[in-house]
């Protein structure tokens, strides 16, 4: 048995097995074409010329034999008929295809309603609708394909009008506004859809939603097409509301018909235009439009949004909010949701629709089970991040268009959505691509992820900054003359200017604060915004700031949730608060126009007033969201902590952290940790109040580690905190895998001698034979190998191993023990003369990791052996690890192993650039904090500089090495520096030198490094 998935998506489907089958998109294109005409014979030249229209008829006929024997590899169908001449395709139930069933469903619709039988008509056309998951083959262009795909569209938008009133007329309200709502999608141009879901709406008594689609309705026409709904749309609202007249309906139409010109920024439309033709031809980039608050940056960007659509090109928007309750990839999740209703997410290889289904569960379409990352395994999973971004990057990029992507408050973005942006950029750098961004310059600067990603892409040279200034004088007062319809006198122009500043948002609150007057001082300078306000009634102003608690987008059922209000009055006071640009229509709800007049009606709430506020928003939106608590888990807690109930904020920052951590967005985890954590410490102190911050500090240590290493100063902080306070209430094992971890912290911090104490107490209280104590083995095998007391480290790593092997537990450092253990094992083992075991060992580490399945392990193998080759002199060995090690770095982004790669690479090339490698390298571990194994490394750079004449840098390099080996006892590797140190010196001082190596080397047990020191002795 087959599927062919036509309709919204592009799959062939095996349904013994479920297998996907790769198809090119001209098999997908030849099949469509012959779906389209089932059971018509296609001729072949006809079929050829449609598919390669610009191809000779020659080239064009070989192009279809290929494809044609492609296809029958893939599909052995009886459904596909191939003739000499012809090709045919066969409706058969070995075979189905969405295409054929929805065919199948609209012909015996329309059949049924030219019969008469509503009944069966409505039932055909729901069966139609069901399989029109989508466009036809989304994403792809061709000719061949725009116009069968019009023709279904259209198809489809009938069907929803038979179905619609068919189900109205059965009495089953609810079914047919579903029906509405889908034809309102299908077709938003049309007003007709419009009329026909507020009439459902109205007569299903929801005049919440009637009010909200006539909204929407002039919402787009107006964008869309500059106009305003006709009379037949108006009057279905006359008395929706009460006072409502119809002269008051027809100023509102002829208001925003008119709307605000734009004026004044034709030097940077044109910059920004053309930085989108640019994109638009395989150029991909960031545009940043900078300026204050209320200089027109948002119209700009729609406008430039606008002229896109019209081109045909896909424009998805959306916004970031400035609140401490902002959700990670919230703008992504909004991008993807958008271009899922576009259909353009069809075809998307499964594999990445099961990364997309993280981040939007309720969008599984085929593929794969996505592994779901709990917050304890944060560092354990941290490298599926990486396909977790190419997931969500290929699905934006499946567009088979040029995409304009718009972001505005830029200044507000999670950490996270900045970090997917710059990986996104970096693999769309030839795709045609643009993300466009607003942000106010003044608060840009705090932000420092996004800062970081504006370099990253201005270092590509991939960067547009529109710097967009207030307007002058003379066309501030041509914005407002034409806004008002009439000239100012000179005094209001004066006035205007004064008040305004040219900032067109206040040039235009400024004249509808005017409202009818015959002046504009009523527009005082410093209550513009206030005087705006002041004219909606009292209800409106409550309702007000109400929506502006929120602190983002909002629907009119959780405004009436959240208040005293009855329905009725909520949605008078929405629609005035709309009637005056107050608030706008977003799209299942309403946002306000501008964050300066959220800002305006939050201030005029009390402050007693809005703790109860907060609390009723945080019920309102627990009643009204469902099962999709953990989307808005973060704007809960912070609402009920705003309403002063800590226990239920604690309940929802933690949901809000779990989730965050699925996704891989550790850094927000971690603030809504520790935001939790801040508020349970604020609590009575109790030995219960203890035990809960325990379990937070126990829970926030991966995600803490997994955001900023484990040299941070952050995690070793809490891990001090964590070890007292485990202590304190007894609970070992937890004492013993924090002590691991702050011995882990102090290891890579280079503070060998500091890492030391929490090894020994670890092992000390570890249950002797248990993998909590392997992990403490391996804790000690490497204060004990770094040392320089290798047989007592190898004894400690061949326990580790063994304790660990079958162990589910990870190191907090996130690798596998039994692989670390082992890969490490093969350094002790060297310094011990046994090369061979070393080799083996290092090979063995290497194969394990392989057979884990856990490509970070894998780095940390390929690392250490690497590093093994060093020690044994195969520089081909090492090449063959140091590349298969970057190629996985580069491949999951991982921190730190990298640099191994490089040095090591660097060191292999013996020239003076290898030498400028190691030094970098050695500078970016140290810049993170990651100061474990200087010595090593150092002398890495040092016998680099050495062979390339460089003896006296070499020198300085090996006596900075010496220092550091001392003073942190990083002593494993010190005979080898000594020895290094004194080639370079043929003087007496050197031959003491070199003796030292020598009784270092013996007195360590590191016969390796002894043997190279007697070889110098000898030749002196």
């Amino acid at each position: 048995m087959w599927e062919l998935h036509l309709l919204g998506d592009r799959r062939l489907l095996n349904t013994s097995d479920r297998s996907a089958r790769p198809v090119s998109v001209r098999c997908l294109e030849l099949l469509a074409l012959l779906v389209i005409q089932a059971g018509v014979p296609q001729p072949r030249e006809r079929l050829a010329a449609a598919l390669w229209p610009t191809s000779t008829d020659s080239q064009a006929r070989t192009n279809l034999r290929r494809e044609l024997h492609d296809l029958r590899l893939q599909l052995d169908c009886p459904a596909l008929v191939v003739g000499n001449r012809t090709l045919t395709w066969e409706d058969n139930p070995v075979c189905l295809v969405d295409l054929r069933i929805f065919y199948h469903e609209r012909d015996a619709a329309r059949a049924a309603l030219a019969a008469g039988e509503v009944a069966q008509a409505v039932q055909h056309a729901l069966g139609a609708l069901a399989a029109y998951v989508g466009e036809l083959l989304p994403g792809i262009f061709d000719e061949c394909v725009v116009g069968p795909r019009g023709d279904l569209h259209r198809d489809c938008v009938e069907l929803c009008d038979v179905a619609a009133q068919g189900l109205r007329e059965a009495g089953e309200l609810e079914a047919a506004r579903t029906v509405a709502r889908r034809r309102v999608h299908l077709a938003p141009l049309e007003e007709v859809g419009y009329q026909a879901l507020i009439a459902l709406e109205l007569e299903a008594g929801d005049r919440a939603s009637a009010l909200t689609t006539y909204h929407r309705c002039v919402e787009t026409l107006d964008h869309e097409l500059g106009v305003a709904p006709d009379d037949a749309t108006t009057s279905l609202i006359e008395d929706l509301v009460p006072g409502r007249e119809r002269d008051g309906l027809n100023a509102v139409r002829r208001d925003r018909a008119r709307g605000a010109p734009f004026t004044g920024r034709g030097t940077e439309m044109e910059a920004i235009t053309s930085r989108w033709h640019e994109a638009a031809a395989g150029e991909s980039g960031l545009a940043l439009v900078l300026g204050e608050s209320g200089v027109g940056k948002s119209r700009l960007v729609r406008e430039l949004a606008s002229t896109v659509r019209a081109q045909g090109c896909v424009v998805v928007s959306t916004r970031c909010f400035g609140q401490s309750a902002r959700v990670a990839l919230a703008p992504v999740a909004d991008w993807l949701r958008e271009l899922d209703r576009q259909g353009a997410l069809g075809g998307l290889d499964p594999v990445w629709q099961s990364e997309v289904a993280r981040l939007l569960p309720g969008r599984a379409r085929g593929g794969l089970p996505a592994r779901q990352i709990s917050p304890g395994d944060a560092v354990v999973e941290s490298w599926r991040r990486h396909r977790f971004y190419e997931g969500l990057s290929r699905a934006v990029l499946n567009t088979g268009r040029p995409t304009l992507l718009v972001l505005d408050d830029m200044q507000w973005c999670d950490d996270e959505t900045a970090t997917w942006l710059a990986f996104f950029l970096q693999l769309a750098r030839t795709e045609p691509v643009l993300v466009v961004c607003t942000a106010r310059a003044e608060e840009l600067s705090e932000n420092a992820v996004v800062l970081e990603l504006v370099r990253g892409i201005r270092s590509w040279k991939a960067l547009l900054e529109v710097a967009l200034l207030p307007l002058p004088p003379q066309e501030t007062i041509a914005l407002a003359e034409a806004l008002l319809g009439r000239h100012l006198a000179a005094g209001e122009r004066s006035l205007l200017n004064d008040t305004t500043a040219g900032l067109p948002f206040f040039v235009i609150q400024a004249t509808l604060a005017a409202g009818a007057y015959p002046s504009i001082e009523a527009a005082r300078v410093g209550k513009v915004l206030d005087d705006r306000l002041a004219q909606l009634s009292p209800t409106a102003r409550e309702v007000a700031g109400l929506a502006a608690a929120v602190g983002r987008d909002f629907t009119l059922d959780l405004l009436t949730r959240a208040s005293d209000l009855d329905a009725d009055t909520v949605v008078s006071a929405v629609d005035e608060l709309w009637q005056h640009r107050i608030v706008r229509e977003q799209r299942a709800g309403y946002d306000f126009t501008h964050d300066l007049l959220r800002d305006a009606a939050y201030a005029r709430v009390t402050p007693p007033r809005r703790w109860l506020t907060h609390r009723r928003i945080a019920q309102g939106l627990e009643q009204s969201t469902g099962n999709t608590l953990d989307v808005i888990a973060a704007q809960l807690a912070e609402q009920y902590e705003r309403g002063g109930q800590p226990d239920r904020a604690i309940e929802h920052y933690l949901r809000a952290a779990a989730t965050e951590a699925s996704v891989f967005a550790n850094t927000d985890a971690v603030r809504h940790y520790e935001r939790a954590l801040a508020i349970v410490e604020a609590g009575p102190d109790t030995r219960s109040r203890d035990r809960e911050v325990l379990d937070l500090l126990v829970t926030l240590a991966p995600p803490l580690n997994a955001a900023f290493g484990y040299s941070s100063k952050r995690l070793e902080s809490m891990l001090e905190r964590t070890i007292s306070l485990a202590k304190r209430l007894g609970e070992e094992e937890t004492l013993v895998q924090s002590l691991v971890g702050l011995w882990a912290v102090k290891y890579v911090q280079g503070e060998q001698a500091r890492s030391r104490e929490p090894a020994v107490r670890a092992l000390a209280l570890a249950r002797p034979g248990t993998p909590l104590a392997g992990q403490a083995h391996f804790a000690m095998g490497s204060v004990e190998l770094s040392a320089g007391r290798p047989r007592v480290g190898a004894t400690h790593l061949r326990a580790a191993v063994a304790l660990t092997q079958d162990a589910p537990l990870s190191l907090m450092v996130g690798t596998r023990p039994e692989v670390h253990a082992q890969a490490w094992l093969a350094h002790a083992l060297w310094l011990m003369g046994r090369a061979d075991d070393a080799r083996s060992e290092a090979a063995a580490a290497v194969e394990r990791a392989r057979t884990r399945d856990h490509p970070y392990s894998l780095a940390v193998a390929l690392a250490y052996d690497g590093l093994t080759q060093h020690l044994l002199g195969d520089v081909p060995a090492l090449l063959d690890a140091a590349s298969e090690l970057a190629d996985l770095v580069e491949r999951h982004r991982f921190a730190y192993y990298g640099e191994w790669a490089e040095m090591l690479r660097g060191w292999a090339q013996q020239d003076a650039a290898g030498a400028r490698r190691i030094h970098g390298a050695i500078a970016r571990l140290a810049a993170r904090g990651s100061r474990a194994r200087t010595p090593f490394w150092l002398s890495l750079e040092a016998d680099v500089l050495a062979r390339t004449g460089s003896r006296g840098a070499a020198a300085a390099v090996l006596g900075a090495a010496e220092a550091y080996a001392y003073a942190r006892e990083d002593m494993w590797w010190l005979p080898e520096v000594l020895r290094m140190s004194a080639a370079l010196d043929p003087s007496e001082r050197g031959t003491d030198k070199l003796l030292a190596a020598l009784e270092l080397a013996r007195r360590q047990g590191a016969e390796a490094l002894a043997q190279r020191s007697e070889h110098d002795l000898a030749e002196r």
